[in-house]
Protein backbone atom coordinates (compact mmCIF):
# COMPACT_ATOMS: atom_id res chain seq x y z
CA UNK A 1 0.00 0.00 0.00
CA UNK A 2 1.25 3.46 -0.86
CA UNK A 3 -1.65 5.60 0.34
CA UNK A 4 -4.75 5.19 2.41
CA UNK A 5 -7.19 6.94 4.71
CA UNK A 6 -7.29 6.76 8.48
CA UNK A 7 -10.19 8.62 10.06
CA UNK A 8 -10.09 11.99 8.26
CA UNK A 9 -6.40 11.88 7.34
CA UNK A 10 -4.57 10.83 4.22
CA UNK A 11 -1.77 8.42 5.05
CA UNK A 12 1.12 7.82 2.70
CA UNK A 13 4.29 5.79 2.54
CA UNK A 14 7.24 7.98 1.68
CA UNK A 15 10.75 7.53 0.34
CA UNK A 16 13.12 7.47 3.35
CA UNK A 17 15.46 9.82 1.48
CA UNK A 18 12.67 12.41 1.28
CA UNK A 19 11.31 12.03 4.81
CA UNK A 20 12.98 15.10 6.27
CA UNK A 21 11.64 17.38 3.53
CA UNK A 22 8.16 15.84 3.59
CA UNK A 23 7.86 16.30 7.36
CA UNK A 24 8.63 20.02 6.99
CA UNK A 25 5.45 20.46 4.94
CA UNK A 26 2.49 22.07 6.73
CA UNK A 27 -0.12 19.65 8.07
CA UNK A 28 2.15 16.58 7.67
CA UNK A 29 3.07 14.46 10.69
CA UNK A 30 4.62 11.08 11.37
CA UNK A 31 1.86 8.47 11.27
CA UNK A 32 1.53 7.16 14.81
CA UNK A 33 -1.66 5.68 16.25
CA UNK A 34 -0.16 3.27 18.78
CA UNK A 35 2.58 5.32 20.41
CA UNK A 36 5.17 3.85 18.05
CA UNK A 37 5.62 5.71 14.78
CA UNK A 38 5.26 3.72 11.58
CA UNK A 39 8.57 4.04 9.75
CA UNK A 40 8.34 5.89 6.43
CA UNK A 41 4.63 6.67 6.84
CA UNK A 42 3.09 10.12 7.27
CA UNK A 43 -0.38 11.44 8.00
CA UNK A 44 -1.66 14.52 6.20
CA UNK A 45 -4.36 16.53 7.92
CA UNK A 46 -7.37 17.54 5.77
CA UNK A 47 -6.05 21.11 5.62
CA UNK A 48 -2.96 19.76 3.84
CA UNK A 49 -4.95 18.80 0.75
CA UNK A 50 -6.67 21.80 -0.78
CA UNK A 51 -8.04 20.20 -3.95
CA UNK A 52 -7.93 17.07 -6.07
CA UNK A 53 -5.13 18.46 -8.25
CA UNK A 54 -2.73 18.04 -5.34
CA UNK A 55 -3.42 14.31 -5.31
CA UNK A 56 -2.42 13.86 -8.95
CA UNK A 57 1.21 13.34 -9.70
Amino acid sequence: MLVGVWKNRLIARIDPDEAEAVLREPHVRVFDITGKAMINWVAVEPEGVVDDDQLNG
